[in-house]
């Protein structure tokens, strides 16, 4: 668009201002509305109009750039190694060495499942024979370690399905993160232009 130069003095000293009398509005307009002031819709809706507003104009700004700060402090340079591997690069290779994948997960699954239902059987079983005295108590002394060995395997299910739910998890945090970000960086930028715009 021609008519908006966001590299002109004119056009930073209009969104440093934009920026605070626009704040300064659409705060008026949540304090009428908290506050149930008369004539608080309509301080709402002019404090949300100049927001969608100062958004408008906002997206014609320059984006800021970081600059390079291992060029002031060399020592900056080496805090980061490279070819390091992220957690969730390692925790992919680790599961690609032990060809870990989702069918190996599924058919663990179905195989505690079966088992459970197993374990169930041998209970039912042990409720029959409970009048037979020691042999009565030698099962049911069975079926409490089968009980355990259940609960042990379906925590080992539940770890590898975390597993499993942990990469794409953590390529979920990593977007998230990334997107905070961001949105710090531009919240950054308006409060750095308010201050730029009452020196």
């Amino acid at each position: 668009m021609a008519f908006i130069n966001p590299n002109s003095k004119k056009f930073k000293n209009l969104m440093a201002k934009l920026y605070g009398i626009g704040a300064a509005i659409v705060i008026l307009g949540a304090l009428f509305k908290l506050m149930d002031w008369p004539g608080a819709g309509a301080m709402l809706t002019i404090g949300l109009s100049t927001e969608a507003i100062i958004f408008f104009f906002s997206a014609f700004e320059k984006p800021h750039e970081e600059p390079d700060w291992s060029l002031v402090y060399p020592q900056l340079a080496y805090m980061k190694d490279p070819d390091q591997n992220t957690p969730t690069q390692e925790l992919d290779n680790m599961l690609e060495n032990a060809n870990v994948d989702q069918a190996l997960i599924t058919r663990l699954g179905d195989n505690l499942r079966s088992f459970n239902d197993t374990v169930e059987g041998v209970n039912k079983s042990m409720d029959a024979v409970s009048a037979t005295g020691d042999y009565s108590d030698q099962m049911r002394e069975a079926a409490r370690k089968l009980a355990e060995m259940n609960t042990y395997y379906d925590l080992q299910l539940k770890t590898m399905q975390n597993i499993g739910n942990s990469v794409s998890d953590s390529e979920k945090f990593q977007i998230e993160i990334s997107k905070l970000g961001a949105n710090l960086e531009a919240l950054n930028k308006m409060y750095t232009n308010m201050l730029n715009a009452n020196k």
